[in-house]
């Protein structure tokens, strides 16, 4: 589980430094030494997991990333009976 969630982790944050730098936003690499990919709170590590794939990521693509002006205060989705809080 730990691999899966570090090699999702460590895709989507170099897509999301590429767009940040595409945007003319410096991203010093200095910051980026800093940055692990072992961050797991938007992550369940116990209960049921669903792998229906978007078109997009079946192709071998990336889902688009989150516009943060859009966000507001995200949560995860509620937890299913019977299992504990992430």
């Amino acid at each position: 589980m730990v691999n899966a969630v570090c090699l999702f982790n460590s895709l989507y944050l170099d897509e999301a430094v590429r767009h940040l730098r595409a945007d003319g936003e410096r991203v010093a690499d200095e910051d980026l030494a800093r940055v692990s990919p072992l961050a797991r709170e938007h992550v369940r590590m116990l209960g049921r997991y669903h792998f229906a794939l978007d078109e997009s990521v079946a192709g071998g693509g990336l889902r688009p990333l989150r516009n943060p002006s859009e966000l507001g205060d995200y949560e995860l989705p509620p937890v299913e009976s019977g299992e504990p809080p992430p």
